[in-house]
């Protein structure tokens, strides 16, 4: 471990500290966002959907607002969003105050957090790869996801500790989430901004390439998928099964664990194998997951089926450290070296104008037809992301090779 740090350079060493914190503030936001919601404003499943189109909102317009702040370095253009989830945490601390639900300041400091972080997912991409080893890609990404899921589980752990332990409340966590993030933002701002010349200063855009059109249409079937997990995989474990933030911090804390591992691993995998291989088995699981969790209660385990639903939500986590290897693809279609974050920012875009819309039909699918149906709604969408996957090193157009991975 010495002797990897050691051989860092001190930008990159500054890069890994703000993986690290920002690890920590997303452990310790993750596993009590939706406990929070269901103890402390008691909201239904249908409301619970329609509260994702203003969380996820920001995300559909990042490409326009990362454009607007193309001004700045990207590595200003990170700490800016890591600032803005500081500032939105904090502010979360305060819709509890005195214990009246605020829930319009709820709302609106959601805003603010989301709107940091929305940006914070293209930006640490595409500085990640800029300040990687070009042809270690894969494994400079898994090694920094490997760190920032040591920080994630210390996140945990701080859960346990201040909720479990101390008895502190929610406000306690959301502050210490803003203080975590305050310390990420510090530590990416250090680094060195590249200075360009006037004349070569980038201008708002956004990219259209069709060389970049399986990227795009892989982040709207992700931003599917994604969105009915983040949304409905947590409220069927509260609602269904009667789970609480414990349970959410030991089922993260396994993934975690199991991620610190496995994400070095793809990330090595990415670079020896491509791409196609890895997102085919990410398609092919992700069918039997949604399956599983749709239906693990109705295959006569009586109290045992709970444990399905807990295998299922764990793999489903590991499962998203698969956004490498759409990342590493988009970099081996670069037509131009300046179009990476702006295509990048309208994939975030895309994914969030399907992820703004699939929550608050899959509240109708809950309460038309019981959750069950969301999930086999998912597994279609995995279908689909299957044949997309199958197609990744091929054009869509005229069946030519594009890339020189290996199939």
């Amino acid at each position: 471990m010495r002797k990897w740090w050691s051989g860092l350079t001190g930008e990159y060493k500054l890069l890994v500290l703000c993986w690290l914190f920002f690890g920590i503030t997303s452990g310790i936001y993750d596993p009590i966002f939706n406990n929070y919601l269901n103890e402390v404003f008691h909201i239904s499943a249908r409301v619970r959907g329609y509260l994702e189109f203003p969380r996820e909102f920001p995300g559909f317009t990042v490409a326009v607002i990362s454009g607007l702040l193309m001004f700045m370095a990207d590595v200003r253009m990170l700490a800016t969003a890591i600032g803005l989830v500081s500032l939105g945490l904090a502010g979360q601390s305060f819709s509890n105050w005195g214990g009246e639900p605020r829930m319009t300041w709820m709302v609106c400091s959601m805003l603010i957090w989301s709107v940091g972080t929305h940006l914070y997912l293209p930006l640490s991409s595409s500085v990640s790869v800029r300040l990687s080893d070009k042809k270690n890609v894969g494994r400079s990404l898994g090694l920094l996801n490997g760190v920032n899921t040591a920080a994630y589980i210390f996140g945990l752990g701080l859960v346990l500790l201040v909720m479990g332990g101390l008895k502190l409340g929610y406000n306690t966590m959301f502050r210490m989430a803003a203080f975590f993030a305050l310390l990420a933002a510090t530590s990416v701002f250090a680094i060195k901004a590249l200075k360009r010349p006037k004349e070569n200063r980038p201008r708002f855009r956004l990219v259209f390439r069709k060389e970049y059109a399986l990227f795009y249409w892989l982040s709207v079937l992700f931003g599917a998928r994604k969105q009915v997990f983040l949304t409905f995989a947590p409220w069927v474990l509260i609602k269904i099964y009667g789970q609480g933030e414990g349970t959410f911090v030991i089922l993260l804390l396994v993934s975690s664990v199991i991620g610190i591992f496995f994400k070095p691993w793809l990330g090595r995998m990415i670079d020896r194998i491509g791409e196609r291989p890895i997102l085919i088995g990410e398609a092919l699981s992700l069918i039997m997951v949604c399956l599983v969790y749709g239906f693990a209660g109705h295959l006569g385990l009586g109290s045992l089926g709970v444990y399905l639903v807990y295998l299922c939500y764990i793999a489903d986590q590991v499962l998203f450290a698969v956004s490498m290897a759409r990342t590493t693809y988009l970099h081996k279609q670069l037509v131009h070296e300046e179009d990476f974050t702006p295509t990048l920012s309208l994939g975030v875009s895309l994914d969030h104008f399907v992820a703004m819309s699939i929550p608050a039909l899959g509240g109708l699918l809950w309460e038309a037809w019981g959750y069950e149906a969301i999930f086999v709604a998912a597994a279609m969408i995995a279908a689909v992301n299957l044949w997309t996957a199958s197609k990744v090193g091929k054009s869509i157009f005229n069946g030519n090779q594009i890339t020189n991975e290996t199939p």
